[in-house]
């Protein structure tokens, strides 16, 4: 700015902020950046015949909301397996979670999830928790979560067994790397325990890779591998379930 006096030097923000002596002074705040869904779609089939005839189809969806403070995330998943006639895995699963960021690396959360599953002869498996969660790493690049809290589960089964429903604690790890601009890897391990039972406990783990498809990464192919062990299974079942998944994708806002 030229004065009588030569030259005047001032901050960018005392420009925008200056204007008539005689009119109150109005600041215009830029726009916040908008609060968007993302949603996603994956889908897999896997068939044989021969000495062996099976199918299998893992259908799954999510809807992700992502604010500067908080997450909030639904998803449902339906697995079906059958080999020579018979139904070996029939699973269907939604929930929900919620996080609220308290400061960079610490959060709450809350959580709860829906199962029935036939094959274990569970007819509804209600699951409900809520805790803290603490980031021992979180960039852009990778993510590494901590959380731990309370958790509440009850279970109705298809066979003579009364209801079960159980208090105790839950621990969580999830760890995130985008791997350059061509995968993402993904791991995610939950145990949980109850209180009044030492040997009621469950183990879930899962391990994804996506690797994207086209640049604007809209579609892409998801490996992975998953486990789930029950320590009191339903009778003529096992405690641990494996499954090897290859899914293809759709993400989009």
């Amino acid at each position: 700015m030229q004065t009588a006096e030569g030259p005047s030097f001032a901050a960018v923000a005392d420009l925008l902020a200056a204007g008539p002596a005689d009119q109150p002074l109005v600041i215009v705040e830029p726009p916040k950046p908008p609060r968007r869904w993302s949603y996603e779609a994956s889908a897999s089939y896997r068939g044989k015949s021969g000495n062996t005839n099976s199918t299998g189809v893992n259908l799954g969806a999510k809807t992700e909301w992502k604010g500067k403070r908080g997450d909030l995330k639904f998803y449902t998943t339906w697995v079906s397996t059958e080999e020579n006639d018979r139904q070996t895995e029939d699973v269907l699963i939604g929930g929900g979670d919620f996080e609220r960021q308290l400061d960079t690396y610490y959060s709450w959360y809350a959580r709860t999830e829906l199962e029935r599953d036939t094959i274990e002869q569970v007819s509804l498996r209600a699951t409900m928790a809520a805790g803290f969660g603490y980031y021992l790493m979180k960039n852009p690049v990778r993510e590494l979560r901590l959380r731990s809290g309370l958790q509440y589960r009850r279970e109705s089964f298809d066979y003579d067994q009364e209801d079960n429903s159980a208090l105790g604690l839950e621990f969580g790890v999830r760890h995130t790397w985008k791997i350059s601009t061509w995968g993402m890897l993904a791991n995610d391990v939950t145990y949980t325990a109850a209180f009044d039972n030492r040997a009621d406990y469950r183990v879930l783990h899962e391990s994804s890779l996506d690797i994207p498809l086209v640049k604007s990464q809209l579609w892409k192919v998801r490996l992975g591998l998953s486990h789930e062990y029950n320590s009191l299974s339903a009778p003529g079942t096992e405690d641990l379930d494996t499954t090897y998944f290859l899914k293809l994708v759709l993400n989009w806002r």
